[in-house]
């Protein structure tokens, strides 16, 4: 059995230690045997769990300590993270309501500027988007 690494860090809720946060994980797995691959997946974690106590376990203007501990061993990766905000409790929120997060339906338009639409030549298209409703959508990417 190899090497068993132990490290701790505490930083106060602010948003300006996140960095720290990242690099003091970021250096635990190089010291570990977790593959590299995993390195990202562990940081943005870690890096999300920290926010939510940072955002929602304080009231602004309230200070406090959050503290992260690493336990590794060539089995596994432990990351352990207490703090000293308010007690979440996940029962005292209502379930989602999946319907706002299904993707709707919408209805596209596509308009050429400037003549017909052929393949192998640049054109630029107007895009209108509109939901079942016949109200405008707005689209990304």
């Amino acid at each position: 059995m190899g090497e068993i690494l132990k490290d701790r860090l505490v930083v106060s809720n602010d948003t300006r230690h996140l960095i720290v946060v990242r690099d003091f994980v970021s250096r635990c797995i190089r010291q570990s045997r977790l593959p590299r691959e995993d390195e990202n997946k562990v940081i943005l974690a870690v890096d999300e769990a920290v926010t939510n106590i940072i955002e929602h376990g304080y009231d602004e203007g309230v200070s406090g300590s959050i503290e992260l501990e690493i336990e590794a061993d060539d089995q596994q990766f432990k990351v352990m993270i207490r703090d000293t905000g308010r007690v979440f409790n996940p029962e005292s929120v209502p379930d989602p309501d999946m319907k706002e997060h299904v993707l709707q339906t919408l209805d596209l338009a596509l308009y050429p500027e400037g003549g017909e639409l052929v393949a192998g030549l640049p054109c630029r298209v107007y895009v209108e988007a509109r939901t079942p409703a016949q109200k405008p959508a707005d689209l990304e990417g």
